[in-house]
């Protein structure tokens, strides 16, 4: 059979040959991660039909849930237009958690740091830091959440 080749053109953190990979619910539809792979994680992905991806901290091809059981069986892969983006839809295995930090999702909280699903528990999620910005023109949070915009965005 044959299959669309994407075009492996990224550097990230001075890796060449990388493509961004979207990690979706077949079912639900939900982002659950963004990450990256290689050649070799796409053909091992194409061979088992588990999601492999590129860790650019470990520096290695790895199929996601390999250590912590928490599987992706692919269900489907898209390419974008310019075949540098990869879409996976999935079916979550194990405890069906997507996160390095145990949460289903990674997109588990809003810009405002409002978690917006179940998070991990106090200290396992990665710390980011705010910074003191207006947001849509609006400095109190009871202005955002009267915000259009902001409300569309599930506050």
């Amino acid at each position: 059979m044959k299959v669309l080749w994407p075009n492996f053109k990224r550097e990230i953190d001075g890796i060449k040959n990388l493509i961004l990979v979207v990690v979706q619910h077949f079912e639900t539809l939900e982002i659950l991660m963004v990450a990256f792979t290689d050649e070799e994680g796409w053909k091992k992905t194409i061979e088992t039909g588990k999601l492999s991806l590129y860790s650019t901290s470990r520096k290695k091809s790895w199929i996601k849930g390999e250590e912590s059981g928490n599987f992706m069986e692919v269900r489907d892969i898209r390419l974008d237009c310019d075949g540098d983006t990869i879409l996976c839809k999935v079916k979550p295995c194990g405890d069906g958690v997507a996160c390095h930090t145990k949460a289903r999702t990674c997109f588990y909280q809003d810009i405002f740091g409002e978690k917006l699903t179940e998070a991990p528990k106090e200290g396992e999620n990665e710390r980011l830091w705010f910074q003191d910005h207006q947001v849509f023109g609006f400095a109190s949070r009871d202005e955002r959440k009267s915000h259009d915009l902001y409300q569309w965005g599930g506050g």
